[in-house]
C-alpha cells in the first residue's frame, strides 16, 4: 500500500515515511567455509552468512576462529522436512548461545561498504574479449555465453529491471560460494546501472553462472573452449 500511495504521488516511499536516513546499505556474503569467508573479509565485509543444520556447529565455530570476535555472523537454519520443531528450536538455541559465547553477533546494524576490492585473480589485467549482457526480473538476455579458454573475459552486466540483480560465474569447481567464484563490481547492480564482471578459467569447460538474489530463476553456461 505504500508503494502504490508513493507512486500515486511521485513520492519514494521514504518520503512518507519521515524521510531518507541513511545513503548506504551494509552488504553480507554467504561463506561455507572458514576459507571463504576470510576471504570475504579481506575483500571488506564486515559479516557472512553461513548455515544448513548437518555439521553447522563446526562450521560455525572455524569460521569465528577464522575472522575473530568483530565480523557479525549469521546463521541460516535449512530445515529438512523430517526435521521436527523440537530440533530445530534445540539447534537454534544452540546457535545463539555460540554466537553470544564467542563474543560474536549474529545481526547485521549500522555500517556500510562503498566498494570491495577487487579480486586478486583478475586485478590489473588486460581483458581479451568483453561480453555484453542484460538481466531483468525474471531472466539474463542470454544464457549462453561463449569465450576462449585461458582469455580475460570482461562480462558488463546491465540491469534493465526493477530491482537488484547480478552475475556470479563459478569457478573451477563447478559450485558456488566456495572461494573461487568470479563475482561483479558492485556486487548488487542496481537498476539502470552496468556492473562488471572479469573471469579468467584455463580449463576448456562450461562454467554456470546465476545471479546471486535470484538463483533459482535467472542462471545461465558461460562456455570456454
Amino acid at each position: 500500500l505504500w508503494d502504490i500511495k508513493g507512486k500515486a504521488l511521485g513520492v519514494p516511499v521514504s518520503q512518507l515515511l519521515g524521510g531518507q536516513i541513511r545513503d548506504s546499505v551494509r552488504l553480507y556474503a554467504h561463506a561455507r567455509t572458514a576459507e571463504r569467508a576470510r576471504e570475504l573479509v579481506d575483500r571488506g565485509f564486515t559479516g557472512v552468512k553461513t548455515g544448513g543444520v548437518e555439521g553447522a556447529l563446526a562450521s560455525v565455530r572455524a569460521i569465528r576462529e577464522e575472522v575473530g570476535p568483530e565480523i557479525d555472523i549469521m546463521v541460516d537454519i535449512h530445515v529438512p522436512p523430517w526435521l521436527t520443531v523440537t530440533p530445530v528450536l534445540v539447534i537454534g538455541i544452540g546457535f545463539l548461545a555460540y554466537l553470544i559465547l564467542s563474543s560474536g553477533s549474529s545481526g547485521v546494524t549500522g555500517g556500510g561498504i562503498t566498494e570491495l576490492t577487487p579480486d586478486p585473480r583478475v586485478a590489473g589485467l588486460t581483458p581479451d574479449d568483453t561480453i555484453r549482457v542484460n538481466v531483468n526480473d525474471v531472466n539474463f538476455s542470454s544464457t549462453e555465453l561463449s569465450g576462449n579458454a585461458g582469455d580475460v573475459i570482461e562480462i558488463l552486466v546491465t540491469n534493465t529491471g526493477t530491482i537488484s540483480h547480478n552475475m556470479v560465474v563459478a569457478g573451477l569447481d563447478d559450485e558456488y560460494d566456495t572461494g573461487d567464484d568470479f563475482e561483479p563490481q558492485p556486487f548488487a547492480i542496481q537498476p539502470g546501472e552496468t556492473g562488471r564482471l572479469v573471469v579468467k578459467l584455463d580449463p576448456p569447460d562450461a562454467y554456470r553462472f546465476r545471479c546471486a538474489f535470484h538463483p533459482t530463476i535467472e542462471f545461465g553456461t558461460l562456455t570456454l573452449e
